[in-house]
C-alpha cells in the first residue's frame, strides 16, 4: 500500500504523518506528492506508524498486487 492511500484510509494528513514520525512536513510533502523514496530509517517509522501497512516493498512497487493473486 502507498503512503497516501493508507493516509487517506486512515484520516490522516501530512502533518499528522510527519508529527507521528518526526518528520518535517516537507519531507513527508515529498514522499507523497512525488513519490521520493525516504531513506531507510525514514522507511522503517513510516512502517512502524502504519503497523507494516505501508512496507519498503511498497516505494520499489514490489508489493503483491490482487492481479498478482
Amino acid at each position: 500500500m502507498i503512503l497516501a492511500d493508507w493516509m487517506e484510509e486512515n484520516e490522516m494528513s501530512i502533518a499528522d504523518v510527519a508529527d507521528e514520525v518526526g518528520l518535517r512536513y516537507s519531507t513527508v510533502y515529498r514522499y507523497v506528492k512525488y513519490g521520493l523514496m525516504p531513506s531507510a530509517d525514514n522507511q522503517r517509522s513510516i512502517y512502524l506508524l502504519t503497523q507494516g501497512e505501508v512496507t519498503p516493498n511498497d516505494w520499489l512497487g514490489l508489493g503483491c498486487s490482487d492481479e498478482e493473486i
